[in-house]
């Protein structure tokens, strides 16, 4: 996609400054005092558009953004993320949404591969009966990511992340979820293929108002070097009575069975490992532009 900077569905934020858009007004609420002192923006979504909305984050030196987000009810949008900050740059954005009942937002974060340091959260407050589907890649070479969210009444919150973490990475994600109304549904997917250090920790919070709940929490890593470190810690609070609750987490290499099988198969075993890594990745990819999940699987043909 070509950026033009005339277009209302586009936002861009440079050096940390909003550019000028006639869909952004300043942030006066007493309900996001912090975004107000920090110079951040509103956009409040009356209507539902099949138009996507891009948010691109530029700079060349350290910068700070906070942008809300208000979704009314029962509104439908698709919410883009893009990362074009020069190398050696330090980038904090902070992206808070707010959905009314009934609504509707798909949101989607690519973090393209650059030796810079970002740091970035995202606060969601799901309304009763709306829906909130999350995906991000990143393939940064430090990135700390935190997502908090709140789910209400009747109301779905769906996260997904993948990384690849090469040698002398760091990158970590903290997800926190609290569940503070009855029949609400989250999932939390985190995959990470690793060479340097990567760490997940997620929570799950089931509150006692929270009946017939249901939580899922599922963390991979796949190690592809000796040097690969790895954290997972996956937390579940339940305070209600009939709900579903679970957690999961693993960390290995690439099964040997596997690549034996395809390798009798006739295929090489460099196509064979890259296959496997590929597969492992896709549910997560699958989310993306054709653009996007090139990159990612290009960055991915480099790993030795």
């Amino acid at each position: 996609m070509q950026l033009c900077e005339e277009s209302r569905d586009i936002i861009v934020c440079e050096e940390g400054r909003w550019q000028s858009n006639p869909i952004l007004s300043s942030i006066e609420e007493k309900g996001c005092r912090f975004c107000a002192e920090q110079d951040g923006k509103l956009l409040r979504i009356r209507e539902s558009s099949d138009t996507p909305i891009h948010i691109y984050y530029r700079g060349k030196g350290s910068s700070t953004s906070h942008l809300r987000i208000v979704v009314e009810k029962g509104c439908c949008v698709r919410i883009i993320e893009h990362l074009q900050a020069q190398e050696h740059t330090s980038i904090r954005s902070h992206l808070c949404l707010d959905l009314h009942k009934g609504s509707r937002v798909v949101h989607t974060r690519f973090e393209p591969r650059l030796s810079l340091d970002l740091a970035s959260s995202l606060k969601v407050t799901v309304g009763d009966e709306a829906s909130f589907d999350s995906t991000c890649a990143c393939l940064l070479m430090r990135s700390r990511r935190c997502v908090k969210a709140s789910v209400g009444s009747s109301a779905e919150l769906h996260i997904r992340s993948l990384c690849y973490s090469p040698l002398e990475s760091e990158q970590e994600l903290f997800s926190t979820v609290e569940h503070t109304a009855q029949d609400s549904l989250s999932s939390i997917v985190c995959k990470a293929v690793v060479e340097g250090s990567s760490r997940m920790r997620s929570r799950v919070l089931i509150c006692r108002e929270a009946a017939r709940a249901e939580s899922h929490q599922l963390s991979r890593f796949l190690t592809l070097s000796d040097q690969a470190r790895t954290v997972n810690e996956p937390q579940l609070q339940v305070f209600a009575d009939d709900v579903k609750a679970s957690h999961g987490a693993t960390a290995g290499q690439i099964d040997e069975d596997m690549l034996w099988y395809m390798r009798t198969r006739g295929l090489p075993a460099p196509l064979a490992r890259k296959l496997c890594i590929e597969g492992f990745c896709e549910e997560v990819l699958e989310h993306f532009s054709e653009t996007d999940k090139a990159q990612f699987l290009q960055a991915l043909e480099m790993v030795r």
